[in-house]
């Protein structure tokens, strides 16, 4: 398993690939860092190198969209600029009122997928944000998941009842072929 700087997770060993968050970093800068955790208590005092060292505020990070090192480093970074080397299916779940990450960013990564013949399934849920509040999204969003892995690795797949289908928001903009269903 990997993790990319984007923040999505890869499975190599598979055949196809989930994204309920997909982003491109060079489209924007990261969004603000969580409050540190502490760190457990050690057994013996860290060295002195490593309490001396000097921390650089987020402006000076090595992703700084501001420098031209730092969008380099987002530009080599984002999924647009190796979508020509995706080998696997990919399905990607958007909320279009993500204030993260905006749907035209999910848009730009299936346009450059479908210019690149490469399979990709594009759901979006009009009503939700960055993660998928209401349960019947979530319940439409994972069975369109599991039918996408079915499809693409094989195997069975409970498939989605038109109710299920119908209490949800979700819309199938591209792939539909890989979520099979009512």
């Amino acid at each position: 398993m990997t993790r990319s700087r984007a923040g999505s997770t890869s499975f190599r060993l598979l055949a196809a690939r989930l994204d309920r968050v997909l982003t491109d970093p060079a489209a924007r800068p990261p969004p603000p860092l969580p409050p540190a955790v502490p760190a457990p208590a050690r057994r013996r005092p860290p060295s002195p190198a490593v309490t001396r060292r000097p921390r650089r505020p987020i402006a000076e990070a090595d992703a700084n969209p501001e420098t031209p090192e730092g969008k380099a480093l987002l530009i080599a970074a984002s999924p647009l600029t190796h979508a020509a080397d995706i080998r696997r299916p990919l399905l990607i779940g958007q909320g279009a009122n993500d204030s993260r990450v905006k749907q035209a960013e999910s848009e730009q990564i299936v346009a450059a997928m479908k210019a690149h013949h490469l399979p990709v399934t594009y759901i979006v849920f009009p009503d939700e944000g960055h993660g998928f509040a209401r349960p019947e999204n979530n319940i439409a969003f994972f069975g369109a998941a599991e039918a996408f892995l079915s499809v693409h690795l094989g195997g069975s797949y409970l498939p989605l009842t038109k109710a299920e289908i119908e209490a949800s928001s979700m819309q199938v903009k591209d792939g539909r072929d890989g979520v099979p269903g009512p």
